[in-house]
Formats: structure tokens, sequence, C-alpha cells
């Protein structure tokens, strides 16, 4: 088996947060425009600074920082020692 077929699962969960933040920007510029948010609350972020239909989202991009930092340093590290295989 090719190790490098590790680095696939990797890449297509690096497009996931990307399409993350896109959709954060979204939600956050059409909050923004409702004026349910104010420009001035993302200098030094509040817990409360995000509106509930911002928040949920920034929650999520939040969230894709614990758990999947371990799972790329695994990958890694099976990369590292060549025990890439299908399981």
């Amino acid at each position: 088996m090719r190790q490098t077929l590790i680095f696939w699962p990797m890449i297509a969960h690096a497009f996931l947060v990307f399409g993350l933040y896109f959709e954060l920007g979204r939600r956050r510029y059409i909050a923004g425009s409702r004026k349910e948010i104010h420009v001035k609350n993302f200098r030094v972020p509040k817990p409360d600074s995000d509106s509930e239909y911002s928040g949920a989202a920034a929650r999520v991009v939040i969230n894709n920082f614990e758990m999947p930092t371990l799972f790329h340093a695994a990958c890694l590290a099976l990369f590292l020692v060549s025990a890439v295989n299908l399981a």
C-alpha cells in the first residue's frame, strides 16, 4: 500500500475547514447586515459577541481545532514510521 494515501483524509479535512470558514464569514456578514452584531465586537471577542445564527458556525469552527489536531498528528506519525495500511 502506498504510504502517501494517508494524506487524502488530511486534505479532505482541510477543505472542510475552509468551507466552514466560508460559511462563518457568510453568516457573520448576514448578521452584520441585519444589525444583529456590530464589527467592534470582534476586536476583542467575547462569548456573547456573536448572534445565535453566526455563533453556531463559530462553535463548529472552534471544534475543528480540538480533536482533529490529534488526527493530523496521528496521520503524520503513521506516515513517518511507514505504518499506513488498510486498517
